[in-house]
């Protein structure tokens, strides 16, 4: 159930071996059929495309490429990381420092290797982007950023503070998931709006951020008491 709490304020089922095989099959597929010439999927990303981007409205592809992309994006992450870092020393976590950054560097690894080898273009609507399609780094980085967020240092912040009742309804497991949820769609559709990345580098992205996320809070479960 989505409310059954799993160490850190997640729901259970994102620590399921099931979630965990589908999202590795499901990138794996994605990621050899981007690498492919003939992509079979192309099709899909052509319509999703034409669906999503605004041809009309330069002004808001625009907008929806640097504010909607957020918290993907390079400076935001590294300013959130370190005010979460921050916290985490303030409520004399140390340890949970290294568990907070570590998924986030591997993340920025995984999304540049992942990229150089399946060296899959961005769409033609993709202006000023130099670098490849596939997976979605601001997609990836979102799912796995604001899983910790979510999971991770508002549990931690609500076990420090049990007075405050808004922190407490924030890290109960169904406002937390539904919390992370929104951010990953706000992303996600954010890259889509902005004509930057395909549908099908938006969803590898994110399964691929769950496995990070999954292997980093079940590396936080037995450190809590």
């Amino acid at each position: 159930m989505a409310t059954e709490s799993a160490g850190w304020g997640a729901p259970s089922w994102l620590f399921s071996r099931k979630l965990s095989l589908a999202c590795l099959l499901l990138a794996t597929t994605l990621g050899v059929c981007a690498r492919m010439e003939d992509n079979p999927l192309q099709p899909l990303d052509d319509t999703i495309h034409d669906i999503f981007y605004l041809h009309g409205s330069s002004d808001f592809a625009w907008f929806s490429r640097w504010v909607l992309s957020s918290p993907g994006h390079f400076q935001t992450v590294v300013a959130l990381g370190l005010i979460g870092t921050i916290l985490l020393l303030r409520l004399e976590q140390r340890s949970s420092v290294v568990v907070f950054i570590l998924p986030l560097l591997l993340t920025g690894v995984i999304s540049v290797s992942l990229k150089a080898l399946v060296s899959r273009m961005r769409p033609d609507t993709s202006v000023g982007l130099e670098n490849f399609a596939w997976p979605s780094g601001h997609s990836m980085l979102a799912t796995v950023f604001w899983g910790l967020v979510c999971f991770f240092i508002i549990r931690i912040y609500a076990d420090n503070n049990t007075g405050s009742e808004k922190i407490n309804r924030l890290a109960e497991t169904k406002n937390a998931t539904r919390m992370w949820i929104a951010f990953i769609v706000f992303t996600g559709c954010g890259r889509l709006l902005g004509g930057v990345h395909w549908f099908t580098g938006v969803i590898g992205g994110i399964a691929i951020g769950i496995l990070i996320l999954q292997t980093a809070l079940m590396r936080v479960h037995p450190m809590r008491t």
